[in-house]
């Protein structure tokens, strides 16, 4: 079993371990929740099938168990709908847990550093086609929170979504030779977080985000 198929099955157990810790409150957001990862799941991995067309990302493939989507392996693509089930989770166990509080600030702290960082990154020398394709994301992102500004819990679902995000990758984003995931160092900015660039942030607060706009659409539209 490959390390990047573990890391999905955890995700995916954990998150089927909460909905029956929870099942009075989360048993009613199985078949959102199923939906809601499904979407982001065909979204990402279209995103992904282009990035390595054009060289910008790629796979070890003797890390993964061999089955693949055109050019993007099942591991990638189950990590998607793993991690969104996972988003939902954590989401609505914090309405749960943290009803009573207002974490508004966190939503205006992520939406300004989303900002600005989007901003320092598109002020630099050189912008490759995955520097661009996460500032695109992460202003999409801005501009759709405003319409769900309501939700106060937004920004504490991402900051607590964004450490085993970022944490899943650094274990499969390494030097090419070592890695699971690799990037073209062209194609992204010079700077990185031990091996991962700043870009792999904003796309994780960018997964997080839509992952909760989604759900929170599907649900409007069940209860409309």
């Amino acid at each position: 079993m490959s390390l990047y198929l573990l890391i999905d099955l955890i995700l995916i157990g954990f998150s089927a371990l909460a909905i029956i810790v929870f099942r009075k409150r989360l048993s009613t957001i199985l078949a959102p929740t199923a939906m809601t990862a499904s979407i982001l799941m065909l979204a990402t991995s279209s995103l992904s099938i282009v990035l390595v067309h054009f060289g910008v990302i790629g796979f070890n493939r003797s890390k993964l168990v061999g089955i693949h989507l055109i050019n993007i392996p099942l591991e990638e693509i189950l990590f998607y709908f793993s991690f969104t089930c996972f988003t939902i989770v954590i989401y609505e166990t914090a309405k749960i847990r943290f009803s009573s509080y207002n974490f508004k600030w966190a939503n205006i702290t992520l939406r300004i550093f989303a900002s600005l960082a989007m901003l320092t990154l598109a002020l630099t020398d050189h912008v490759g086609i995955y520097t661009l394709t996460v500032l695109l994301l992460i202003a999409v992102v801005v501009i759709v929170w405003g319409f769900f500004d309501d939700l106060n819990l937004i920004g504490i679902t991402i900051i607590l979504c964004i450490i085993p995000y970022l944490l899943t990758r650094i274990y499969l984003i390494e030097e090419p030779d070592l890695a699971t995931i690799w990037h073209d160092d062209s194609q992204q900015h010079f700077f990185k977080l031990g091996t991962l660039p700043p870009e792999e942030i904003l796309d994780g607060i960018a997964l997080i985000a839509a992952s909760i706009f989604t759900f929170e659409f599907i649900q409007k539209m069940r209860y409309k």
